[in-house]
């Protein structure tokens, strides 16, 4: 929006240029001029608004000639004092207090701009301020302001023109206005940028506020965004025993299905003979319009005859958008030993109560350009340990986190800071409680799940070539640092992975190709990794 600031004064500008000659004598500067009269010009200007911002506001103009002109500078001026007039106080201390004694105009200019901002953030879009009664004196300036705030206005309803159907709420929470609000020049111009983040559906052209005579409306246009997805391939092969074997990796995500911003995630993977692990996952935000949303979370996990783990989490969530959040859980996890227990192994129970937080700040959901993502939980608990016809309690606490930063170098060029962490920290950690990591979605050059460990932090820089919105080349290195620390048993590594790959939206979907080596650096180690996620 315009910000009508009235200084009092015109700034103009400086260049030297061709046979142009300057002198200084003292405090008092003339400069003269050569060229065609444009020329002149254009230097003229430049070079009047840069001493004009150091303070040189008595300026004389000599003409020459048509091809020939002098400015005479006399005299640089400081501000002794700029009047409160009917300015805030607070404001006023904040901004203007600290420009006595200075000669930069252009910083007065910049407390101007800062004082407009507030009102315009605070209900006053149409808020002016200028200076009266000014006085020179010599060699200093003595400004008085004037504030006009004009009408203050509020958002008196939010228009949503929507193609999809989606509760009103989840909208406002998300742009962070609703009815009643306050008008925030802020808040309005981010809008869009908060509306494409959601995922599941789009601006569909700019928003725009209309002003009535006793009434002010926000409209909003949305469309749906393909989010929803599914992507998985299934195998049916004989086993070896005359039995068929069916392995697959499946994964289905929805958003909104019931217009209320949920989200319902199920994932099945079988890539080798009994081995499996089922993930079910629902949110649900904003229950009963209030700031709380509800979490729940199933993870079942089987490795052959071996062990069977089971974990089951609930959480509920203080949601400041729907991308951001703190949340409080507890979570059950029970890892069975199925047969005869080894030396590393042990069945345990363990109970946890967490805290965690999320918050996401990028420019647009897909192929981000800039921002970044938090994910961080902590969680402390008693972990019972069945051993040996023995029972056993420990303090069983982990740490989990994921931060993405995106730095935008070019306007298509950005690199991704990816740090991963988890961790277990316990007197007793056994075989079948660990973390399974490696592959596409934790580290590049390894198969997927191929390292169990009981902590692992992992670095990956990736410098980004973005084709389009929907569409980057990539380039990448991974690096991990990891422990199996079990009992009578420590192992540590520095795995790590660099490789090239290829992202973009089709049609169908999203593919995602990527060539990875690890430290090997054998092309016959050479891990490829495929993905394809069908949206609808």
């Amino acid at each position: 929006m315009f910000r009508p600031i009235l200084i009092g004064f015109l700034l103009l500008a400086i260049h030297t240029k061709g046979q142009d000659t300057l002198y200084i004598k003292g405090v008092n500067i003339s400069k003269t001029f050569v060229g065609d009269s444009t020329q002149i010009e254009q230097r003229k200007k430049a070079f009047s608004i840069e001493y004009l911002a150091k303070g040189y506001i008595d300026q004389q103009l000599i003409k020459h000639s048509k091809n020939s002109q002098t400015l005479q500078l006399q005299n640089k001026y400081l501000i002794d004092r700029v009047e409160q007039g009917n300015l805030n106080q607070q404001l006023y201390q904040k901004y203007l207090d600290p420009l006595e004694g200075q000669s930069n105009v252009n910083r007065l200019t910049y407390a101007f701009e800062k004082i407009i901002e507030h009102y315009q953030d605070n209900g006053y879009p149409f808020a002016k301020l200028s200076l009266k009664n000014n006085s020179i004196g010599a060699e200093k300036i003595r400004l008085e302001l004037q504030l006009d705030r004009g009408q203050k206005i509020n958002i008196d309803s939010i228009h949503l023109h929507s193609k999809v159907q989606v509760a009103p709420t989840y909208i406002y929470k998300q742009i962070g206005l609703q009815p009643g609000d306050l008008y925030s020049e802020k808040k309005l111009q981010r809008v869009d940028q908060k509306i494409n983040t959601l995922g599941f559906v789009r601006s569909e052209k700019a928003s725009m506020v209309r002003f009535y005579e006793h009434h002010t409306a926000l409209n909003v246009f949305l469309k749906k965004a393909r989010t929803s997805s599914f992507n998985g391939i299934v195998g049916i092969l004989p086993d070896g025993e005359g039995k068929t074997l069916i392995t697959g990796d499946v994964t289905l995500n929805l958003h909104n299905s019931f217009y209320r911003g949920e989200k319902i995630d199920f994932s099945w993977k079988r890539l080798q003979k009994s081995t499996q692990n089922l993930q079910v996952a629902f949110a649900y935000p904003y229950v009963f319009k209030s700031n709380f949303g509800i979490e729940t979370a199933l993870d079942i996990f089987r490795k052959d005859s071996l062990f069977s783990n089971l974990s089951a989490r609930g959480a509920l969530q203080f949601l400041t958008t729907p991308t951001d959040y703190m949340q409080v859980f507890v979570q059950q996890t029970n890892s069975i030993v199925l047969g005869q227990a080894s030396a590393q192994q042990a069945s345990t129970r363990t109970t946890q109560y967490g805290i965690g937080y999320a918050k996401q700040n990028l420019d647009r959901l897909l192929n981000p350009r800039k921002g970044f993502t938090i994910d961080a939980k902590v969680m402390v608990g008693n972990k019972a340990i069945e051993k040996l016809d023995t029972n056993l309690n420990q303090l069983d606490t982990r740490i989990e986190a994921q931060f993405d930063y995106y730095l935008p170098i070019k306007k298509r060029f950005t690199v991704l800071f990816s740090l991963l962490e988890s961790r277990m920290i316990s007197d007793a950690i056994f075989e079948n409680e660990l973390y399974r990591f490696g592959g596409i979605h934790s580290l590049r050059g390894y198969d997927e799940q191929a390292l169990s460990v009981s902590s692992f932090t992992r670095l990956l820089v990736e410098p980004r070539l973005l084709l389009d919105e929907s569409a980057a080349l990539f380039t990448f290195f991974n690096i991990a640092f990891y422990e199996r620390d079990l009992e009578n048993s420590y192992q540590k590594a520095w795995p790590y992975g660099v490789g090239l790959g290829l992202n973009f939206l089709a049609k169908s979907g999203m593919f995602s190709f990527s060539y990875a080596l690890n430290n090997n650096f054998s092309l016959s180690s050479g891990k490829v990794h495929f993905g394809f996620i069908s949206y609808f």
